[in-house]
């Protein structure tokens, strides 16, 4: 009887411990390496109207939409990564191309490395804060964008 005892003592255990490290790798958020190609899968996607463009630095702003008042938000700073695309139309586009008050797709993760970051970095449940009559999501901590699109090229990319 003691031996069964055990055995279920044991079995708990290695449930228990595979259940807290299961949730503690899903609360740990993802930030793309250098030198390698973060999956698209894991990146945070949002929308919202494009407001501000320094296209020399690659960077600019985006009032991104919320579930409350559309016009309320405040503008979201985003800097492309190295390596990102932007498509305009269903073409690559640069950011100079793409006329101020679009609505846009992006497709962005947290700062790869939040000391050298040219655009603010947020806390990194900032997406989950609720601001007022504006709604939940509207400043998202994920402002490094691999891909940022127009309404026609996601529709084409994702076909619909």
């Amino acid at each position: 009887m003691k031996l069964n005892f055990s055995r279920w003592v044991a079995a708990l255990h290695l449930i228990v411990f595979i259940l807290v490290s299961n949730a503690i790798a899903q609360e740990k958020p993802f930030r793309p390496e250098a030198g390698k190609f973060p999956p698209l899968e894991k990146a945070h996607s949002y929308r919202g109207e494009l407001i501000f463009v320094d296209h020399a630095n690659r960077r600019g702003s985006i009032r991104v939409q919320g579930a409350g008042m559309y016009f309320r938000n405040k503008p979201h700073p985003f800097a492309m990564l190295p390596y990102g695309i932007i498509r305009y139309h269903g073409a690559p586009a640069e950011l100079r191309d793409i006329p101020i008050g679009t609505v846009l797709h992006a497709r962005a993760f947290l700062p790869p490395d939040p000391k050298l970051s040219s655009v603010p970095v947020l806390p990194v449940n900032n997406r989950n804060k609720t601001a007022g009559y504006s709604g939940k999501g509207i400043a998202p901590a994920e402002n490094h964008v691999l891909l940022l699109e127009d309404e026609i090229s996601h529709c084409l990319r994702e076909g619909k």
